[in-house]
Formats: structure tokens, sequence, C-alpha cells
């Protein structure tokens, strides 16, 4: 699906994993039961969403792919900082050295060139303009996972894990039609291979999707939060096995202070339930 625009990609994805979902709707919940109100800050989310998407876009048109995700991955931080304001969930001082140390964990392994080399967006090392878009975008993340913890008990899984994702559908269709815009190509018939590809990227967004709606129904997002940065845990483990693309020492030692940031958090949620 490399020659497909990100619209086709979001688009097709997306409606095979809401297929998934209303597939299974009746044990998601449905849509009895949610509050009303809710149903606007769920599409509301999904705005949020496709700003984020277009916000990384724009970023990386600006500045390098290790540069965006460095700051995209401050997410965590302004989920973890505004949350005894915004959710009545002030965070543990375990819980901050988690996110501090998962993120230098991520930087080790990202080597974003502004760090490495010392310079600021200030000393035009990286675009101002990349900059603010690459954490806009983290921050629209973070008030996407607030929205969603604070209000989960009135709405159903069902609604927080698959309006999102229409809305977004819904914003990426007129993108199909366009051929001139950078990342989105327009469309392009998929063969055989590729609409087996779309189905399984559909398949996984379903389950990730799951998986961080019960998560953050089941414990504060301080916890969840640290979470996140095993993204970049599975991207190395996948890029060693699939692509043989083996981490040098220092993204290796990064991933160590990953996985030792995840198990901080393990050990606070413990000290929460005792």
């Amino acid at each position: 699906m490399g020659a497909h625009g990100l619209a086709q990609v979001l688009v097709l994805s997306g409606l095979v994993m809401l297929v998934v979902m209303m597939a299974a709707a009746r044990w998601l919940g449905g849509m009895q039961g949610v509050a009303r109100g809710i149903l606007a800050l769920v599409v509301l989310r999904g705005l949020l969403s496709a700003g984020m998407i277009a916000l990384s876009l724009y970023a990386l048109s600006r500045m390098a792919i290790a540069d965006v995700y460095a700051l995209r991955f401050l997410a965590p931080l302004l989920i973890v900082m505004p949350g005894g304001l915004l959710i009545a969930e002030p965070p543990r001082t375990r819980d901050l050295a988690a996110v501090l140390v998962g993120l230098a964990g991520v930087w080790a392994v990202l080597k974003p060139g502004w760090l490495v080399s010392g310079a600021v967006v200030a000393d035009g090392a990286i675009p101002w303009d990349g900059a603010a878009a690459a954490l806009g975008a983290a921050a629209l993340q973070a008030a996407s996972v607030l929205m969603l913890r604070r209000w989960h008990a009135a709405s159903t899984p069902l609604v927080d894990a698959a309006l999102p994702v229409m809305v977004t559908v819904l914003v990426a269709l007129p993108f199909l039609l366009e051929n001139g815009m950078p990342y989105w190509h327009g469309w392009i018939m998929p063969r055989a291979l590729e609409w087996a590809g779309y189905a399984a990227a559909g398949l996984f967004l379903a389950g990730g999707r799951l998986c961080l709606v019960f998560a953050l129904r089941s414990a504060p997002a301080a916890v969840v939060a640290p979470a996140h940065y095993s993204q970049l845990l599975w991207g190395l483990a996948f890029g060693w096995l699939i692509f043989a693309d083996r981490p040098d020492p220092i993204s290796t030692m990064g991933a160590l202070v990953i996985v030792a940031a995840g198990l901080m958090t393990a050990r606070g949620v413990r000290l929460r339930q005792a």
C-alpha cells in the first residue's frame, strides 16, 4: 500500500474497522445508555483525530521524521500533567517519573537531530512552524485521551472506539478526489493482495482502539499514558524480524529504558490497588 495516498488508507482501513465494530456492536454496548451530549463530544474527538493527522503531515513536510515523532511523543506528558485539573486524577510522583523515563528512552531510540546537535528552534535547527505543528498534534492527541477518560462512564465502548474513526473517514473522503496534494494522491484501485492488507489494517485498527478504550475505562490516564511509548518497541521488533534492521547500541539502550518505564507503571498500578 506504499503507493496509495493517506486518504485512501484512512478511508479503506477505517471502513473495515467500522464493519468489524458493527458486527460486534452487541458486545460493545451498542448505542444504548449513551448520555445526551456525549455524541457531540465523541464527534469532537473524531475532529481532533483528523486535526492530529493533518498537523502531523504538515510537520513531516517541514522536518525529519525523527524530529517530528520526538515532539509527538510529548503527548503522554501532556496527558499526565493536567490530569488533576481536567479529570480529577492528580498524577503521583511515580506516574510522572515513568513518563519522563519513557520519554528519555524514546529520544534515545529516535535520536532527533535537534537533540543530538543541541540546537533549538530559535537557532534555526528546525523550522518553528513544523515544531509547532508536531506539538499541536501531541496536544490534540492528549486532549482526545483526556476526553475519553473524563466521559467514558456516560458512553459505550462502541461509541468511544468507532465514532471518532467514522468522523475521520468522512473528513478524508473528499481528498480521494484530490491528486495534487502531498501524501494524499487520490484513488488507486487496490490489487487483491492490497485488499488483504487493508482488511488486516482495519482489524488491527479495531483491536488497537478497543484496547485503548478499555484501558482508559479501567485505569487512570496517568497509568495508561506511558504505555504509549511501547509502540517504538514494536517498531524496533518488527524492523528486526521483518526487515533485518538491527537496532544500534543507543537504540537498544533506549528500548531498555522504555521497558523500565513500563515496569515503573506496572508497579504503580499495584500500589494503587493495594
